[in-house]
């Protein structure tokens, strides 16, 4: 039986030419080999914690893995009736996530900019808000449009358990403003 002789590279030296190599892993997936990824058994039904191979373009193509909840975000929209102006209030809609959920974040629009004040949006989880730091809630600045929440404290909700609802705790002093949207953003969990 022949025995080949494997020298080793020296200690913080890499192998650049990979053309003279002859042993070979039948598992490993090639940068120049067809239909391997293919002939791999499908999941047909992912799970949010399902992770995938990618190559970071951002990061000269680094190989990094990816949580298919990542790829899924979805917005859920609460609104007011166009050309009313804002008054603060409670929420009374609730909206029941079909499936767990984690909340990224917030976002508030108007049509109309508020003056005097600014306006201050909460978002409640079975009537307790998401935001225990009170400073990080879709805050609409003075003459603003737009503004997107800091990161909620609370994110986890339980599909067809918890329900979320959204109050607008302060409103413009001189104009209310109008035409709110609140946009919450969302991963399944």
């Amino acid at each position: 039986m022949a025995h080949t002789h494997f020298d080793p590279l020296p200690l913080g030296k890499t192998e650049t030419d990979l053309s003279d190599l002859t042993v070979s892993d039948i598992t490993a997936i090639h940068d120049n080999v067809a239909a391997e990824i293919a002939g791999v058994t499908e999941k047909t039904v992912p799970a949010a914690a399902d992770l995938l191979l990618i190559e970071d373009s951002a990061a000269s193509n680094v190989k990094k893995s990816l949580k298919i909840s990542n790829l899924l975000e979805e917005t859920i929209e609460f609104s007011t009736p166009r050309n009313e102006d804002l008054a603060v209030r409670t929420g009374a809609s609730r909206w029941y996530p079909p499936y767990d959920i984690t909340i990224v974040d917030v976002s508030a629009s108007v049509g109309t900019a508020p003056t005097g004040a600014t306006i201050l949006i909460d978002v409640n989880k079975n009537g307790t808000t998401i935001f225990t730091t009170q400073s990080n809630r879709p805050t609409i600045a003075i003459s603003g449009f737009f503004d997107v929440s800091g990161t909620p404290e609370v994110t986890s909700l339980t599909g067809d358990t918890d329900y979320l609802t959204v109050d607008i705790d302060q409103i413009g002093s001189t104009i209310a403003g109008s035409e709110l949207v609140v946009q919450i953003r969302y991963t399944r969990a």
